[in-house]
């Protein structure tokens, strides 16, 4: 044995014989004088040791004892602080509950291509079930206790530094539908709201189905540039979508929907027909 002679060999190789013959004996976590015995085929099959100090290196792994402990976890699919994630035998995960737990994912990019969308991160479900429903991410947040001055289950931030902008279109969040031929039958929107009110629920101060909020040193900016919302890429007819108003007799709306404006509530009238009264 590499570094061993006289009876410290003989006695370590009459052990290993030993072994060989009888059920080794499950040492469960290593002792400090515990080894590994190797035949180095290199070597003339010459037997060779390992100890704690180089166990890992032996079996051509660079990961340190440090980083082995990051796998070291007390139950699959529960995170802990200084842990690695690993998933339960269903694939959940259960991160650390603390008052400061965030999982934080950033990425910078210096893309300059002006064709590609940069997309740190990608989730895709494809759905090959006849008959099934959802397919969605789901980002939850439930409460049982009153909260602060606001509380969201999800938020879409688009910040533009002094030099910032874009050359089309910037938004914060953006919902796209994409039809398809198939799809003869059926109620489609890009965005769905949906507002759940169970027996008993109530609608506090106020509640609407959408909540606008201008804020800021220069919010007056908006005040004399903005607008409520922008259509585009739809053509004006006759009947269609967008329509030019006509003369008629008809002046008197015939439904209104109720909107909250800095000035309180106001109603927005709606016409069963385009021929309004000059």
């Amino acid at each position: 044995m590499a570094g061993e002679t006289g009876q410290t060999t003989s006695r370590l190789l009459n052990r290993l014989a030993y072994d060989f013959a009888n059920k080794a004996t499950d040492i469960t976590t290593a002792a400090t004088g515990d080894f590994v015995l190797i035949a180095d085929v290199s070597d003339d099959y010459e037997v060779k040791y390992g100890d704690g100090a180089n166990l890992l290196e032996m079996i051509g792994s660079t990961v340190t004892a440090a980083e082995m402990d990051y796998l070291d976890i007390a139950t699959l699919g529960t995170g802990a602080a200084s842990k690695a994630v690993v998933l339960d035998a269903d694939g959940a995960y259960v991160g650390p509950t603390t008052a400061d737990t965030k999982f934080t994912w950033s990425v910078t990019s210096d893309s300059t291509d002006g064709g590609t969308s940069v997309e740190p991160f990608v989730h895709n479900t494809t759905m090959t079930g006849a008959g099934g429903v959802g397919g969605r991410a789901r980002f939850e947040l439930d409460t049982n206790v009153t909260l602060g001055s606001w509380a969201n289950a999800l938020k879409a931030q688009l910040q533009l530094g002094a030099s910032g902008k874009v050359t089309g279109l910037g938004s914060a969040f953006v919902a796209e539908l994409i039809m398809g031929a198939g799809a003869a039958d059926g109620t489609y929107a890009p965005l769905e709201l949906e507002l759940g009110m169970p027996s008993g629920a109530l609608t506090g101060t106020e509640t609407a189905f959408i909540n606008f909020t201008a804020y800021g040193a220069d919010a007056s900016t908006l005040d004399d540039n903005g607008f409520l919302f922008s259509i585009s890429g739809v053509t004006k007819g006759a009947g269609d979508l967008l329509s030019d108003t006509t003369s008629g007799s008809t002046a008197r709306p015939v439904q209104v929907l109720k909107v909250k404006t800095p000035d309180g509530t106001r109603f927005l009238p709606l016409y069963s027909t385009v021929a309004i009264a000059a």
